[in-house]
């Protein structure tokens, strides 16, 4: 059987469904035992709920312009052609009879 502190650990798995049966299977068991890790299942839910309508914090303007910048670099150095591509090494090699 698993113990609390291993249900805290795994929690958000199984709250996000990120388990197998059998592990999920395990941790029901075990919440239908134990009242306070029931609890702990059910702040987590409403922490996430909450956290889930919290508004966007919008982007400084000064941040927003560097990355901008950066990944119009990016795209610029992937668009460009390639320079010219190191010479082949050839091996002199004679072949064992």
């Amino acid at each position: 059987m698993l113990s609390c502190r291993e249900l805290t650990e795994i929690v958000t798995d199984y709250a996000e469904g990120r388990m197998s049966f059998w592990r999920r299977l395990e941790v029901q068991f075990h919440l239908g035992m134990c009242h306070p890790c029931r609890a702990y299942l059910r702040q987590m839910r409403l922490a996430a709920q909450t956290v889930g309508q919290l508004p966007p914090e919008p982007m400084p303007p000064d941040i927003k312009a560097e990355l901008l910048k950066r990944f119009a670099a990016l795209s610029a150095a992937d668009a460009a052609p390639p320079t010219s591509a190191p010479p082949e090494t050839q091996t002199n090699r004679t072949p064992k009879s």
